[in-house]
């Protein structure tokens, strides 16, 4: 089963650059979205992904449009993010661009969330592993908003009902990355500097430690795939805790990486052919799209 793993596209708005509406931004709106649409229709064509995860920030401004705004922006996700098989299923969880961060999590923008792309936690079983979507965004929050409180529920129903399920392998996926050491290498694709613990206006660069070891404790993910950070970062764990943390970078060539990526999960059930109990059950790869700006500069 082969899962394509698309974050950050976090379409082009009057928010991206504080730029006032006119046909600059029209223009770069178009160019931006054909982009990800041209190279969202090659990777159902060409790769044939069964799922599609998505690991929040769908949207730049989301969190600040009104209900008219959204409408239209929503309508440019669809297009963009169009199906070429009615059978194809997309799973996600929201970023801070969406819906805010933390205590200031916007919950008329939540509540559209929820409304536009269905539960945001939630656990799906593919081949044997369970696919656990988390708002790590709302569960930031040092106050039980509402939105907390359906995260803090999720978890705790998991762990009731994690012990029938024990055969099966986690794989968990976040917006922000959970919490790794200031000077942990992020490996040979990152072209910005490491990650570091900051925070500021509605938005944290990582989830903090103690909320990262309750939420290791209770899903034990053999991978972790996050978004937020818009370049690729991989660190593999020196605990046994997990595989690997794995944030993604941008799907989009003007999120400030010129070098756009997706991620391609590929996932065997149990006993499948040829199957050993040493033999890996998933893996990932992350794959380039066209740099597309050093295209334009170039020309």
């Amino acid at each position: 089963v082969h899962i394509a793993v698309i974050a950050d596209p976090q379409i082009i708005d009057a928010y991206t650059y504080d730029q006032q509406p006119g046909l600059m931004l029209y223009l770069t709106e178009i160019i931006s979205d054909n982009y990800m649409k041209r190279n969202y229709r090659l990777i159902q064509q060409v790769l044939r992904p069964h799922h599609v995860i998505f690991p929040g920030d769908m949207t730049d401004g989301g969190r600040e449009w009104k209900d008219d705004r959204y409408k239209r922006e929503l309508n440019r996700l669809q297009l963009i993010f169009a199906k070429l098989d009615s059978k194809l299923t997309t799973m996600g969880v929201p970023g801070n661009h969406d819906i805010g961060f933390g205590d200031t999590v916007v919950n008329y923008a939540y509540q559209r969330f929820k409304s536009s792309f269905g539960t945001i936690n939630s656990v799906i079983t593919i081949a044997n592993h369970q696919i656990i979507c988390l708002d790590t965004v709302s569960l930031s929050s040092k106050r039980d908003t509402p939105a907390k409180l359906e995260a803090v529920k999720f978890m705790e129903e998991f762990e009731m009902l994690s012990s029938t399920n024990r055969n099966m392998r986690n794989i968990l996926v976040t917006h922000v990355p959970l919490y790794r050491p200031a000077n942990a290498d992020c490996g040979p694709r990152r072209t910005t500097p490491p990650i570091r613990n900051m925070y500021g206006f509605q938005f944290q660069n990582l989830v903090q430690p103690k909320l990262t070891r309750e939420i290791l404790s209770k899903f034990k993910p053999e991978l972790i795939l996050s978004g937020d950070d818009h370049d690729d970062c991989v660190l593999i764990c020196l605990a046994k805790i997990c595989e690997a943390f794995h944030s993604i970078g941008t799907f989009s060539f003007l999120q400030g990486n010129p070098y756009p990526s997706f991620g391609v999960l590929s996932l065997r059930s149990a006993g499948a052919p040829p199957y050993h109990h040493d033999t890996p059950s998933l893996a990932l790869h992350i794959c380039s799209l066209p740099p597309q700006k050093y295209i334009y500069i170039w020309y």
